[in-house]
Order: structure tokens, then sequence, then C-alpha cells
């Protein structure tokens, strides 16, 4: 998945990531996937963690 695949991309532009975390969500919302706050943190912190 696409979502999480941003987890494991290395972080150059922290902006860029923002804006391409920011895209997932709302592509997953217009989906109507729904995910727990939880999992959507844990991949966002997972890929901080790489910086």
């Amino acid at each position: 998945m696409k979502f999480i695949a941003l987890a494991e991309t290395q972080i150059n532009n922290i902006y860029l990531y923002f804006k391409k975390f920011h895209i997932s969500i709302m592509k997953l919302k217009m989906l109507d996937i729904k995910l727990l706050n939880s999992v959507i943190f844990n991949i966002f912190y997972s890929a901080l963690s790489n910086i």
C-alpha cells in the first residue's frame, strides 16, 4: 500500500514529506478507508525517526 510505503522512504525534504503524508490521508478519506488514528501516527512517527 502506498501509504505504508511512505513510512519507508528516506526523508530529505520535511515539507515534501508532510505534503505527501497529507495527500495520502486525503486519498484514503476519498476512498472511504478508515484507519485508526494510532495506525496513522505510528506510520508518521516511524518515518520521522528515519530523519
